[in-house]
């Protein structure tokens, strides 16, 4: 009994921050776009960008900022040594490197945001709740700042009409690679699907896809991807890719068969409202690009190193629930939707607060501290 309860107080620092989202959220109603923007990503860079190392991966981060020197591009992603080596000689320790990644990450979020659409504090609040998204950043940093930078590249794709876009969206995918080595795979799918996407399919075609991607072995994928890409993988991509393709093990964890069952029934929502949904072409592209991430998912769902692929496509969720509430004319309806996508979100984001670590035996995410950590004891 004590046990539990010590879990449940340990909450109180998430429950306070999404209450301050929330009252944030509804005092914009009495300010401006700008305000909001500079207070909640204020709340939330102070929350997660200085917090102590609580968990394994930010213990290895740490341990790796004091000692840049011994970092390889064959290890590491460039970025990361060159931000360490930067933050180091100018006297620095390992906080500013949380708090660095946090403010590229949340920056470019909501700058991606801010381009794709007008329910910006919504769409907010479901990346904070997906705990693939925000809570990522206590455990794989990396990988969450070169989806966010993904995520703002494609905006500009989708968005702009200028003469250069194609060639700023080609810097900033450089620039996500060279954050995590996974979005190269991202960049290629949406280069060989992208003209694809801007097609319009009848909705059994997008559902035979989604639940013939669940009767594939993960295994036998691994392995055909394994002997077509070795060439062109950088040596970690390779690593985990020969690790899985060696494994006799096929079953997945349950947390991964409920992802995967969440998402299934999300990308089928989504595919159904594209008929009825009077935004057009870049709605269509972002549905058939949230698909192509529950077919990598579901693809991928014995092997959660490889499935974190999937979320550079899955982030679209936050775009696509806010354009379709934007439909319902109806403002009772209206609000009770907004309602029931809210729940739906903080669901998920108190079930991902619950993850159990094998490697500390224990709820991972309920060790949280920061800066101001002493508040919360």
């Amino acid at each position: 009994m004590d046990s539990l309860t010590n879990d449940l107080a340990q909450v109180l620092p998430y429950l306070l921050l999404l209450a301050s989202y929330l009252a944030l959220s509804f005092h914009a109603e009495l300010t401006n776009k700008r305000v909001f923007a500079l207070a909640s990503l204020t709340l939330l860079v102070l929350f997660a960008g200085l917090r102590e190392p609580f968990t394994p991966d930010m213990e290895r981060y740490r341990g790796m900022f004091e000692s840049p020197g011994l970092l390889s591009p064959l290890i590491i992603e460039p970025s990361f040594i060159l931000i360490s080596k930067g933050l180091k000689a100018l006297g620095f320790d390992y906080h500013a490197l949380y708090l660095t990644y946090t403010v590229i990450t949340l920056g470019f979020v909501y700058a991606a945001i801010n381009k794709l659409t007008e329910h910006v504090r919504l769409a907010l609040l479901i990346y904070v709740s997906i705990p693939a998204c925000f809570l990522n950043l206590f455990v794989e940093m990396r990988q969450v700042s070169a989806v966010a930078i993904a995520f703002y590249a494609t905006s500009i794709l989708l968005t702009s009409d200028t003469r250069h876009r194609l060639l700023k969206v080609l810097a900033w995918a450089i620039l996500s690679v060279l954050f995590h080595y996974s979005a190269l795979l991202y960049w290629l799918v949406l280069l060989c699907s992208y003209k694809f996407a801007q097609t319009s399919y009848p909705p059994v075609l997008h559902v035979a896809a989604i639940c013939a991607s669940l009767l594939i072995p993960t295994s036998a994928l691994m392995a055909g991807f394994s002997f077509l890409m070795s060439p062109f993988l950088p040596a970690k991509m390779q690593a985990y890719v020969n690790m899985f393709a060696q494994s006799r093990s096929s079953l997945a964890e349950a947390g991964q068969l409920l992802k995967s069952a969440v998402y299934v029934v999300m990308g089928i929502f989504f595919v159904l409202r594209l008929r009825r949904h009077e935004h057009g072409l870049r709605f269509r592209i972002l549905v058939n690009f949230f698909v192509v991430g529950v077919i990598i998912l579901n693809l991928t769902r014995d092997f959660a190193e490889v499935s974190r692929v999937a979320y550079f496509f899955l982030i679209y969720q936050i775009i696509l629930f806010p354009e379709i509430l934007d439909e319902v004319r109806q403002r009772v309806w209206s609000l009770l939707a907004g309602y029931l996508i809210v729940l739906f979100y903080l669901a998920q984001f108190l079930w991902g607060l619950f993850y159990f670590s094998e490697e500390t035996n224990s709820y991972m995410f309920l060790h949280y501290q920061n800066a101001f950590y002493w508040l919360f004891r």
